[in-house]
């Protein structure tokens, strides 16, 4: 198993600190400080689709095939250059899982918004702080930290703030959860800090949005925006729906709206409610959409 050798404080100490700072904050400068990182965001993440859509890195300015050892980049991890499992020591010097995670995200959403990105919290473990899988095109990355990976696990060479990480290649492995015990950087502490204890947003920009943003919508407001595909690799949700007409309606009308459906690409909640009916929808992820890596517990 690979050790980065990389000299950290306590999460325990930076996070206390960032709480008692953030406590002084008003509603106005949280609000404040969220709008100027979203913006900031959704600069850099226009600078990178600009160089993405010309197979470029916005970060190191060379090509995404292209590999050097004077500047490891986190586009190594697209494999589009030959890129190897000993090469992951030298991304994760240079950057922190917050930039690795956000970068990834970009990517996998230039293929299919939203859905190639499951966050989704009700799929996550409980005993996990962080638990998201990233696919783009035939690449899989998944991050995982538990508590006790956060906290460090005392009396080990991993007694630090750290985080796991597993990349698949074609289904296949390339790098395991178990071969690395990744670093929290400082930022990291922070950013982590103020989204899950301090209630700040998660801001990844426009481009970072994954499934758990796109769950966590109205029910009514995901029904109103949503439109059918027949197409398994585009879809989103699964859409179960019971209808209760005040008049009575024939097998022949119900056939129509299943056709003006698959016409208009309207779901049928939608049909239903404009024909009148009191309509109840059950929405839940689709079969297709990937699937998070689970990452088992530390052996005995």
């Amino acid at each position: 198993m690979d050790e980065v050798n990389i000299v950290h404080k306590g999460a325990g100490s930076i996070k206390e600190s960032i709480i008692k700072w953030a406590r002084t904050l008003t509603p106005e400068e949280i609000d404040e400080g969220n709008r100027k990182s979203r913006e900031a965001s959704e600069k850099e993440y226009e600078e990178f689709k600009a160089a993405f859509e010309k197979d470029m890195c916005y970060i190191c300015g060379k090509p995404l095939k292209t590999m050097s050892s004077e500047y490891p980049c986190i586009h190594w991890l697209l494999r589009r250059g030959k890129f190897r499992k000993k090469d992951f020591k030298h991304i994760i010097k240079n950057f922190n899982y917050l930039r690795i995670n956000s970068y990834l995200r970009w990517v996998a959403n230039q293929e299919k918004f939203m859905r190639n990105i499951n966050d989704l919290k009700d799929e996550k473990d409980p005993s996990k702080l962080i638990e998201t899988t990233i696919k783009y095109k035939h690449i899989e990355w998944s991050f995982s930290c538990s508590n006790e990976d956060y906290k460090g696990h005392e009396g080990t060479q991993a007694n630090y703030p750290h985080y796991h990480f597993q990349m698949r290649i074609n289904n296949q492995r390339f790098i395991n959860f178990s071969d690395f015990h990744i670093p929290f950087s400082e930022e990291d502490i922070f950013g982590l800090t103020m989204i899950h204890d301090v209630g700040a947003i998660e801001s990844y920009g426009p481009g970072g949005i994954g499934l758990e943003l796109g769950f966590s919508l109205e029910p009514e407001d995901i029904i109103r925006h949503s439109s059918v595909t027949e197409k398994e690799e585009e879809a989103v949700y699964n859409i179960s729906t019971m209808a209760q007409f005040k008049d009575r309606i024939t097998g022949e009308e119900i056939q129509s709206l299943f056709e003006e459906s698959k016409r208009t690409g309207k779901t049928m909640p939608q049909l239903f409610s404009e024909y009148g009916a009191e309509v109840q929808s059950i929405i839940s992820p689709h079969e297709s959409l990937p699937k998070i890596s689970k990452r088992s517990g530390r052996g005995k």
